[in-house]
């Protein structure tokens, strides 16, 4: 596995969870599992070396909270996210956890990301594109 300015050398269990991880995530798309669920009777340090190697690959998005998505799925979800931001100028969470089908537990942590990335920006109860004059 390559990294930005450098490559990270996974032993082989290493890889093999790291391999294995990322595919339950890009499967499970918007309702990833608990890391506990994603590293079940892994040695801590071992687990925690591959969450690590899997975000600092840009393999996966750590959202806070105990959440970790595939960056593929944050992608589609910020796809998402644009399209209703093209029809609405604003946008409720409710709104969003429909067209994503999932739940507010990944829903809040995703639109604070995108908050967080300079994408959107929160206004009450809802989000607006950063940068978006309201009038």
């Amino acid at each position: 596995m390559r990294l930005k300015g450098h490559t990270l050398q996974l032993k082989p269990e290493e890889q093999a969870l790291f391999d294995r991880v990322a595919r339950i995530l890009q499967e499970t798309r918007w309702t990833p599992p608990d890391p506990a669920e994603l590293f079940p009777g892994v040695d801590p340090k071992l687990a925690q070396r591959v969450k690590i190697a899997l975000v600092e690959s840009g393999t996966v998005i750590d959202l806070g909270d105990g959440i970790l998505m595939h960056a593929q799925a944050v992608s589609e979800a910020k796809k998402v996210l644009l399209k209703l931001l093209e029809e609405k100028s604003e946008l409720a969470a409710t709104d969003f956890r429909q067209a994503l089908g999932t739940t507010r537990k990944y829903v809040i942590p995703l639109l604070n990301y995108f908050d967080n990335i300079g994408l959107t920006q929160r206004k009450g109860d809802v989000r607006i594109l950063k940068g978006r004059i309201q009038t």
